[in-house]
């Protein structure tokens, strides 16, 4: 259940990241980077992308966007390998 959690929240949340970075919404970074730290810990991420969230989210209180490209860029491919490998964990349990 909690994996297929992660599989509802994180792309959503990532999607709110994204559109927050691109209109330069620095609260909404803020409060997104921050509620995706629980969710990438449902899938034992948070070592992982933890600094990389945290940078995003201290530097949108800043209101500095010089490393929210490079950050998203490395959270969203991680996310994206930790989503296509639960989606086949998944199925291989359905079967």
């Amino acid at each position: 259940q909690i994996l297929e959690q992660f599989l509802v929240q994180m792309p959503e949340e990532m999607g709110q990241l994204e559109k927050a970075i691109r209109n330069r919404e620095f609260e909404a970074v803020k409060q997104t980077a921050h509620s995706l730290k629980s969710t990438v810990g449902y899938v034992g991420l948070s070592d992982q992308l933890h600094s990389y969230l945290d940078r995003i989210e201290k530097d949108a209180i800043k209101n500095e966007d010089t490393n929210f490209s490079l950050d998203l860029d490395y959270v969203k491919s991680q996310c994206e390998k930790a989503k296509a490998e639960v989606e086949s964990l998944l199925r291989r349990e359905a079967v």
